[in-house]
């Protein structure tokens, strides 16, 4: 049982540290897709993974 548990808390720690990178990531490409015009592309392609997680849905 307690096995299972730090398991799941190394795992949830894991993905959160993702998003971490993640959001930093995006933040990045944000700023400089202001910069360069760059943007609406950004965020097509950011709604596109977000309505299809898999990505084969929408390809």
């Amino acid at each position: 049982m307690q096995f299972s548990i730090s398991k799941a808390f190394s795992r949830s720690s894991f993905f959160l540290y993702a998003h971490v990178l993640i959001s930093g990531a995006s933040c990045q490409i944000f700023l400089t897709g202001i910069k360069q015009g760059t943007l609406p592309i950004y965020l097509t392609r950011v709604f596109t993974g977000l309505l299809a997680p898999s990505g084969n849905v929408l390809e």
